[in-house]
Formats: structure tokens, sequence, C-alpha cells
């Protein structure tokens, strides 16, 4: 073969090999992209799992259940495709839990009973860190998954939002979970676990 022709097929040969590449990256990473909200999308729901979560609540209140428990596990700038949503909530002394996971498309549906009394007590007997008081961290970190849990009982209402990071140990904080908030989200953890 001539050298002027050898050297087009290693350069056809190389540039095949990078497209394939390039292909499969591309695809890849549009498979496991975080979902994020468009200019102009004004949809009320980012994600499939929002849609099922919020209409299951009113439910609960349609039928005048008042202790409930709303949770998103995900991150901060998008949602992932495993993005988890759940519910708890107490009625005629049964306490349940619905999750949720999946975001264009839903991965795992399922409800369960199970006994949370020392969850409910700890809420009820608990004065929750203002919402407005960082949590102390020894660290800063955008983009990290994080706890959204919103509580509704007969004699209170609150928020807390949890990341991550904000929930481990380290040299500039080495009691993270004295917080309240940080004490709620790792009961909850271990629920959906």
């Amino acid at each position: 073969m001539p050298p002027q022709l050898q050297a087009l097929f290693v350069d056809y040969s190389t540039m095949k090999t990078l497209l394939t590449t390039t292909f499969i990256i591309f695809w890849t990473t549009l498979i496991n992209a975080q979902k994020v909200r468009l200019i102009g999308d004004s949809s009320r729901y980012l994600c499939l799992n929002d849609s099922i979560a919020e209409t299951f609540a009113i439910k609960l209140k349609e039928d005048k259940v008042d202790s409930t428990i709303t949770i998103l596990y995900d991150y901060d700038n998008g949602r992932l495709p495993n993005s988890r949503r759940a519910i708890i909530w107490t009625y005629n002394g049964r306490s349940n839990i619905r999750l949720v996971q999946g975001c264009a498309f839903i991965t795992k549906d399922t409800s369960f009973t199970c006994d949370l009394t020392n969850l409910w007590r700890y809420i009820q007997d608990t004065n929750f860190d203002d919402v407005s008081v960082p949590i102390k961290s020894g660290t800063g970190q955008s983009h990290d998954r994080f706890y959204h849990i919103t509580v509704t009982t007969p004699v209170k209402s609150f928020f807390v939002v949890v990341r991550d990071y904000q929930r481990i140990k380290n040299e500039s904080c080495m009691a993270p979970e004295s917080d309240t908030r940080i004490m709620l989200t790792n009961k909850i953890d271990d629920l959906l676990k």
C-alpha cells in the first residue's frame, strides 16, 4: 500500500474511533443527565414523582389525615433519574410510608405500614432549630444531594433542608448530629433505606 494511502487509512481509523467514542460519551451523558427546567417551561412538575406525591398528599388531606411528612431527596441543581419522593402519614393509629422513585419514568412506587411511634413522638417533643440559622458544617459544597422535609401535624408545621455534606462529621464540626434538623433527617433516611 502506498504511504499516502496508508496515512489516510490510519487517519480514517483514528477519526472513526474518535467519533464513536464521542457518540457514546454524548448519549451516556444524556441518559444519565439531571433533569432541569428549561427557559420557558411553565409546567407545574419537573418530575413525574412530583405529580404523584402532590396528588397523593392532596388525597390524604381530603381524607382528613392531619399528620404528614413529605420528603424529596435529590440534587439541588437538577433532578436525577432515580429521584426519590416519600410521604409518611398516620391514619387511625397506623403509620404508613409511600416511596416513589424515578423522574421521567417511575422505577419504584411502593407503600408499606410500619411502627413510627418514636418518630412522631420525636417530632412532637422537639423544638427544631430555626431554618434561617445555617447548619454548622466545616465544608461548603454546591450541587450536593439534599433532603427537603415538610412536617405537618395538628400542633406544628415546619420544613427542613439538609444536605448530605452537612450530615458528615469533620474537623470543623465534630457533632453534626446534634442539630435537630440533622437528627430528623437521619431518622427519615434510616426509614427509606
